[in-house]
């Protein structure tokens, strides 16, 4: 269940920063960047429920598991940082011609 709306949420994420783009909607990017922030903080939220609940981990295949699962939020994090960064420089280009190329 928690699957079918992350992946509901990640079309309408994409599908959201596809169409502000094409629009160049500064309403539209503002709120793509919105749930971007929003995606990280849960990443965060989700690390801190582990660290909370360590002591049901120490088994060691779940333990390995819990550390690969602080990587690749790390990388997620690092991704989500560098996409906001690019989504806030095109929204800045926004009025620049883009528009026209598109057609």
């Amino acid at each position: 269940s928690i699957l079918s709306i992350g992946l509901l949420f990640c079309f309408f994420w994409a599908m959201l920063g596809f169409y502000a783009v094409r629009k160049e909607s500064n309403n539209l990017m503002y709120l793509f960047n919105v749930l971007s922030l929003l995606e990280i903080v849960y990443i965060i939220f989700k690390c801190v429920n582990i660290v909370e609940h360590w002591s049901e981990y120490k088994t060691d295949h779940v333990e390995k598991l819990a550390y690969t699962l602080y990587c690749v939020a790390a990388l997620a994090i690092v991704v989500r940082g560098i996409l906001l960064y690019v989504a806030e420089t095109v929204r800045r280009d926004f009025g620049h011609g883009l528009q026209e190329h598109l057609g």
